[in-house]
């Protein structure tokens, strides 16, 4: 049970980062779908990050919740010739640290079914998101 326990808060601590890492890029893109597309996955992760906090309080574990912040106002807007390499490197950064805890818990014992649905879930939730926005982002920058 504590090794389920820390699987769960390493991955909810992979989300957040890869929050992070969208919120530097998001107001950088002037292009509103790739901003959009972007905010979506920086949303989901906060939302995935709070199911797996909740269920590691149902499994008995601790965690320190963190005040959540979504900037509503733009920081700055770039247009570089590399921003599609860098919106495609976010979602290879998400999808390599975040997908390889989903795997390593979806190959552990997990007597709970509907945890296991959970976490099935958010991966595929996960994949299909940054899919899109590589998707998106190669059609927006290279015309």
């Amino acid at each position: 049970m504590e090794v389920m326990v820390q699987q769960l808060k390493e991955l909810s601590i992979a989300l957040e980062e890869g929050k992070k890492e969208c919120d530097r890029l998001v107001y950088t893109v002037s292009d509103p779908k790739v901003r959009k597309s972007i905010l979506g996955i920086e949303l989901q992760s906060v939302l995935y990050a709070s199911e797996l906090k909740e269920q590691i309080q149902q499994l008995g574990g601790s965690v320190e919740l963190e005040p959540v912040e979504i900037p509503l106002k733009p920081n700055r807007t770039k247009e570089s010739k590399n921003l599609e390499k860098e919106v495609i490197g976010i979602c290879r950064n998400i999808e390599r640290s975040v997908i390889k805890f989903y795997g390593r818990l979806l190959q552990a014992q997990i007597e709970n079914d509907g945890l296991r649905q959970l976490i099935r879930s958010q991966m595929n939730g996960i994949m299909r998101s940054t899919m899109h926005l590589k998707l998106l982002s190669k059609l927006v920058y290279t015309g």
